[in-house]
């Protein structure tokens, strides 16, 4: 596991994010562990990832883009019109550099939770899925994707959230990602696999 400590994570965190940011990841934390527990996934980096995940939230667009280029992480055109999208990838950079011994499965988590990806472990899809389904949150669907956690494999939890999301993509006539899109099609693939 990692060398970094879930309180020494909650601190950085503190230091960083707005009051608002703080709490969120708190509740993806806590949400992550109870979903890990349940899944007999890693619960500590479950929790580490979860209280990490939204490190680069509260940075501007043209500063996410300034960090990107920094980083090495590749800026899309989809990128270029909503930089948020890189949150997740800009700060799973930063948190490589600042804790060298961070846990690579925490990084991914951190990398893809907001996008996804072709490959995702137990707990990036965790993550992801804790991101959605954290207390606060209210959307169409969300009782159903809390009722699911236990009752389903992680692999169709993650299905029906990422699912959730795309059709909130598509109600809002957002771009779609490059990244959304192969992961949907993988995932979706895999489903019949």
């Amino acid at each position: 596991m990692s060398d970094l400590s879930f309180d020494e994570a909650l601190a950085a965190v503190d230091e960083r994010l707005s009051e608002e940011s703080r709490e969120h990841c708190a509740r993806v934390s806590e949400t992550a562990g109870r979903i890990a527990d349940v899944y007999d996934v890693d619960v500590e980096a479950a929790r580490l990832a979860g209280v990490l995940h939204d490190w680069d939230r509260d940075t501007s667009a043209d500063e996410l883009l300034v960090r990107a280029a920094a980083a090495g992480v590749d800026v899309t055109e989809e990128d270029r019109l909503v930089p948020y999208l890189l949150h997740s990838r800009v700060g799973a950079a930063e948190l490589a550099e600042r804790f060298p011994g961070l846990d690579e499965s925490v990084l991914e988590a951190v990398a893809t939770h907001t996008l996804g990806a072709l490959t995702m472990t137990p707990v990036a899809k965790i993550v992801y899925v804790a991101d959605m389904l954290e207390p606060v949150r209210s959307y169409s669907g969300v009782e159903e994707l809390r009722d699911a956690v236990g009752t389903c494999t992680l692999d169709e939890l993650f299905r029906r959230a990422y699912t959730r999301s795309l059709v909130r993509v598509l109600e809002r006539r957002r771009h779609i990602h490059r990244t959304t899109v192969e992961t949907w099609n993988r995932h979706v693939a895999g489903e019949r696999a």
